[in-house]
């Protein structure tokens, strides 16, 4: 399990630009189950995320449509 918090740590600093991580804990499928702990990064309108939980792994890609230049 730390081998793939490790992994997955790595793979979200890994960035062209400086991002911002955040760091979360919780339940709920965004967290990997019953209880977990999430780490993600925004980059503009983009966010990629990873969870390791009591139950499995869980890995999300979430995009931000802006409309009317709002």
């Amino acid at each position: 399990m730390i081998k793939i918090l490790l992994i997955l740590t790595l793979l979200f600093t890994h960035s062209l630009r400086a991002a911002e991580i955040k760091h979360a804990t919780g339940f709920g499928l965004q967290y990997a189950g019953v209880l977990g702990y999430q780490i993600s990064t925004k980059n503009n309108d983009r966010r990629f995320r990873g969870a390791l939980g009591l139950i499995g792994v869980s890995v999300g890609y979430d995009f931000f449509c802006r409309l009317n230049g709002h």
